[in-house]
């Protein structure tokens, strides 16, 4: 039915429904101008910025006015594009994560990252590496590195840093030096192509080392193979390295890893 047709009807709530159709057409024109549309029921669909709290940008609502999508400068300053629920809180995040960082983040409820992601890799969650024995003795009695006591393998890298817990013991008037290391092969003659700094073992104690180390290896590399060594630099009984407690890969922002992993 056209415009005039519908002016001519002698029913009142049919031109009444008229006429509120063709302002929320015209509002949704004059807001398109603008930047901005709105839905039939006249709830704003897209608002743009300057907002009331001094940030610019788009805000995306649903027909029952709640904010679903910020792009542009966000509620919290930084730039990019947030997700909300239906309680106004942020569940997902792309682009400044904090500072110069830029990346993805799916949130929980609390504002905790489930999954992080920035240009150093994963940074949540850790990856968990398997260590196994690699059937070499877990016991250092020579001056120089064991091979390896404990490796992990992992096809490729996702995160730049290696977080490892790992117990050890020395034997009476023994002391020694323990160690994680990157290998391209978990072979004997397997060239080291990255290690922490050594930890100093006292003699006849025992202790649990953890290394928070930023790799330095390529993402998206691999396989490369992570191992435990120790080795004896006094004494004549026994340097032991006990299995992990956990070795994971994780972002070194998370871990506060460095290039030592001390």
């Amino acid at each position: 039915m056209s415009g005039v047709e519908d002016l001519r009807t002698d029913d009142l709530h049919d031109r009444v429904k008229w006429l509120t159709r063709e302002v929320l057409e015209l509002r949704a024109q004059l807001n398109g101008r603008a930047g901005g549309t709105v839905y039939p029921n006249g709830e704003p669909a897209i608002v743009q910025g300057p907002f009331s709290d001094g940030t610019h940008g788009q805000r995306f609502y649903d027909t029952d006015g709640n904010l679903l999508v910020a792009v542009g400068q966000l509620p919290d300053t930084t730039f990019g594009l947030e997700v909300f629920d239906i309680d106004g809180v942020v569940r997902a995040r792309i682009g400044q994560l904090g500072g110069s960082r830029y990346g993805t983040q799916l949130l929980d409820s609390s504002d905790n990252p489930i999954l992080s992601v920035d240009d150093t890799g994963f940074l949540y969650p850790a990856i968990p590496l398997q260590p196994r024995d690699s059937s070499l003795s877990v016991i250092g009695n020579g001056a120089a590195f064991n091979v390896t006591s404990w490796w992990a393998g992992v096809p490729r890298i996702y995160s730049d840093a290696l977080t490892v817990s790992v117990g050890w013991a020395t034997g009476a008037a023994t002391t020694g030096e323990l160690r994680v290391i990157a290998k391209a092969s978990p072979t004997t003659g397997g060239a080291v192509v990255a290690a922490t700094n050594a930890v100093t073992l006292g003699a006849n104690t025992n202790g649990t080392q953890v290394f928070n180390w930023k790799h330095g290896l390529t993402l998206n590399t691999g396989p490369w193979y992570f191992g435990v060594q120790t080795r004896r630099t006094a004494g004549a009984t026994d340097v032991v390295s006990y299995g992990p407690d956990y070795m994971a890969l994780v972002g070194s922002s998370v871990v506060s890893a460095t290039v030592t992993g001390l």
